[in-house]
């Protein structure tokens, strides 16, 4: 049994605390020393605050590795559409998009963060577009074909889909 061989050791005092995760206990902590009674209730504290810390530590560490692993998939997900994809907040700002729409606007990343997307329309479509997007806001969706033009000049029609999600 696990005493004898702890005693064979030489360990005479034994501390267990769990740690636990997301309210389940994940691991178990255990500190041996070879003094007897050597944990009063001081260390047994700190012991069982460190095994807290320690499972609040891991749960943080699973979270913030589900955060990461969401947004791989969100963007796997968008980059997986064919065709231009974008997704602007309440204001028609772009807070999401695919490659197709940086290879359109030839623009940095950094450059399309929080740009209204009406920007992006040439201005012979933007007050269409403008329309397009408070129409879908108030009602849940719309659709207009405009023509966009790439920095290197060529010119093509995208037929846009504008769709409320909240």
């Amino acid at each position: 049994p696990w005493h004898v061989q702890a005693s064979e050791r030489g360990y005479r005092s034994l501390a267990i605390a769990p740690v636990t995760i997301a309210d389940k206990v994940g691991a178990v902590m255990c500190v041996y020393s070879d003094t007897v009674d050597s944990f009063q209730s001081l260390e047994v504290d700190l012991f069982t605050q460190l095994c807290h810390n320690l499972g609040f530590a891991l749960e943080l560490q699973s979270a913030e590795q589900q955060v990461v692993e969401e947004r791989t998939f969100r963007q796997t997900l968008i980059e997986s559409v064919a065709g231009l994809f974008f997704v602007v907040d309440s204001h028609g700002r772009l807070l999401l998009w695919n490659r197709q729409l940086l290879e359109l606007s030839g623009l940095p990343a950094d450059l399309l963060q929080g740009r209204p997307a009406c920007e992006l329309v040439p201005e012979a479509d933007r007050k269409a577009a403008l329309n397009l997007f408070h129409t879908a806001m108030e009602h849940g969706e719309a659709s207009l074909q405009i023509y966009a033009t790439k920095p290197q000049g060529q010119s093509r029609p995208y037929f846009v889909v504008v769709s409320r999600i909240v």
